[in-house]
């Protein structure tokens, strides 16, 4: 059976969250993904959805990054622009619990790859001490070992601010995973992907996975309504509007798509600056088409503010015991003005809605 992202979560989360305060201890995540690479990686290959990868540096707000990823992608997976390849002795504590198997690649010695191929290898346990946990257990193991030590921001806001997103699979931290441009490096070395992690090729789908040249893009769009709504409220707008989401996720991949996306040439910043032009007025235009449908459902609802609903409810059964409140108006006008009313605010809304910038006007409204 396969792994799922939330269940490689949250075993994350369980193994190095184990110190006070949210502490972490960047070998032991090195270990954490050693010993569960293959699951890991198959778990994201065998994700349903659009995958988006983020290499947040050290001094980014991983917070405002993982909100606007999530704004185009199903999962944000994070990893590291950067990882040591030399190791560094580490003395660090390990859960008792532990799985005890070791993954070991020596095909990998002596090769030039790349460092997300090499966090790490075997820790050494002192047999017969124990460490406090957070939990105020002595389930703590001291341990030893040469890792390529790992910055420890992304990690922290995975346990801290980013947990139940975390938790909910909706964010992923995988430093072991590469640039989507890697794996034909990767080949190129003598090195098989699926050979090397055990598994389904980490990125099968290309249409599903939003590279590393549309990651720098939707870095560069211009949203300030993003700073108005939270990681929450964002997540259910996403749910309550899922259609109109869909339909933004593709109109702006396929400008992106679109585009010159050679990061830092003349040709990407003007395109860019085309697009958040076009962004701007897409959402100027949705803001005029609803104050259009307010006025109008408010002149709708003047009209048939004195109709009470059982006499709309009468109008279907034809009920004669029931007068109608406006002395000059029929029962079958009644039933037509309130029916005519509900297809206005239908077409209305389904006009509002079809437009792709909807969703970021939902966002800021």
């Amino acid at each position: 059976m396969r792994s799922s992202v939330r269940q490689i979560n949250r075993e994350f989360l369980e193994t190095v969250d184990i110190l006070p305060d949210h502490r972490i201890q960047p070998p032991l995540v090195s270990l954490f993904f050693n010993e569960r690479r293959r699951e890991a990686v198959t778990a994201i290959s065998s994700f349903d959805g659009y995958k988006l990868v983020f290499s947040p540096l050290e001094n980014e707000n991983i917070g405002e990054l993982v909100k606007r990823g999530l704004l185009f992608a199903d999962i944000v997976i994070l990893n590291h622009a950067n990882i040591e390849t030399e190791p560094t002795f580490c003395a660090f504590v390990v859960p008792a619990w532990f799985p005890k198997e070791e993954y070991t690649y020596t095909a990998l010695r002596g090769k030039t790859v790349p460092p997300h191929m090499v966090l790490g290898g075997r820790a050494i346990l002192a047999s017969g001490s124990r460490a406090r946990l957070a939990d105020g257990s002595w389930d703590g193991v001291p341990a030893t070992g040469s890792f390529p030590l790992l910055s420890e921001n992304v990690a922290h806001w995975c346990v801290t601010e980013g947990r139940e997103l975390t938790l909910s699979g909706q964010v992923m931290y995988c430093p072991l995973v590469p640039p989507a441009s890697w794996e034909q490096y990767l080949y190129a070395k003598g090195l098989n992907f699926q050979s090397v992690y055990h598994a389904y090729r980490l990125l099968p789908e290309k249409q599903s996975y939003l590279d590393d040249n549309v990651a720098r893009a939707i870095q560069r769009i211009d949203l300030p309504m993003m700073a108005n709504v939270d990681l929450p409220t964002l997540q259910r707008i996403k749910e309550d509007e899922r259609e109109c989401f869909e339909r933004f996720r593709m109109h702006m991949m396929q400008a992106m798509n679109s585009m010159d996306l050679a990061a830092g040439s003349s040709s990407f910043d003007r395109q860019m600056s085309l697009m958040n032009e076009s962004i701007r007025a897409g959402i100027d235009e949705v803001k005029r088409a609803h104050r259009k449908i307010k006025k109008m459902r408010f002149i709708d609802l003047q009209r048939i503010a004195f109709i009470s609903l059982p006499t709309i409810l009468a109008a279907f059964v034809n009920d004669p015991g029931i007068d109608l409140l406006g002395p000059t108006l029929s029962l079958s006008q009644a039933a037509i003005m309130y029916l005519d009313h509900l297809r206005e605010n239908i077409e209305n809304k389904t006009e509002l809605q079809e437009n792709p910038m909807y969703l970021l006007w939902r966002i800021s409204a």
